[in-house]
């Protein structure tokens, strides 16, 4: 049985003795928690997570709140997932209110390419290049808004320039990056850690090394980094 299939609504607080329990279960063997909703890689087998996948380097992802903060997120997620768009948009700014700028959470997000939604992998590639100019984040949060508008059959280049005008980014700087695939590289890079780290689907997150997957609603999450933050050395 999914977890999601206990919880309805608001956490009681056996809910959150739930989650405590299961966080513990997940810190003793190292499980994969299936928490929620999420977009799957399809048939595909999965190699088990190597032992050092879950070490994130500094040029890995587009990283936001203190590094000293108690408690590292890494979250893989690909642009065209739905389930990622409803986490985007309806948990994450709540967690990055509470947690992120209250600095007990360092985010970092790790944009990859599941393989199976149109346009996904152009999606990442405007993300990386608006990452170039320091505008990854108001990039990210138009790829979700607006999600329906590229996601669909052919190009969708036009959208993605449109995107990159209204984060302000250098137009020149973002068609040489676009159309030359300069983040190529580190988009393969980040879809090989998911690989190794045995990631099935998306949105799937790291805590603390902890790996929990699927869109949690903002009371779930927030019961698991309350959690997370009290277990923190």
């Amino acid at each position: 049985m999914r977890a999601n299939e206990y919880w309805h609504g608001t956490p009681s607080p056996s809910n959150t003795e739930l989650m405590r329990t299961m966080f513990r279960i997940g810190t003793l063997f190292g499980v994969l928690l299936v928490l929620s909703g999420g977009c799957d890689r399809g048939g595909e087998s999965q190699e088990p997570p190597a032992s050092d996948a879950k070490t994130v380097g500094p040029d890995i992802g587009h990283a936001t709140g203190l590094e000293s903060a108690p408690v590292t997120v890494v979250e893989f997620s690909d642009f065209g997932c739905p389930y990622c768009a409803q986490f985007a948009l309806n948990t994450y700014p709540q967690i990055h209110t509470e947690f992120v700028l209250g600095g007990h959470v360092r985010w970092i997000y790790v944009p990859f390419v599941i393989g199976r939604f149109p346009n996904g992998d152009a999606a990442a590639l405007a993300g990386e290049c608006a990452g170039e100019q320091s505008r990854f984040w108001p990039m990210h949060d138009l790829l979700f808004q607006h999600q329906s508008q590229w996601r669909r059959a052919g190009p969708a280049d036009d959208v993605f320039y449109q995107f990159a005008d209204s984060v302000g980014l250098d137009a020149s700087r973002f068609d040489e990056c676009y159309r030359e695939n300069h983040p190529g590289a580190r988009i393969e890079r980040h879809n090989e850690l998911a690989r190794r780290a045995g990631v099935r689907g998306t949105p799937s997150f790291l805590v603390n090394g902890r790996q929990i997957e699927g869109a949690l609603p903002p009371d779930q999450f927030r019961a698991l980094l309350e959690w997370a933050v009290t277990a923190a050395p």
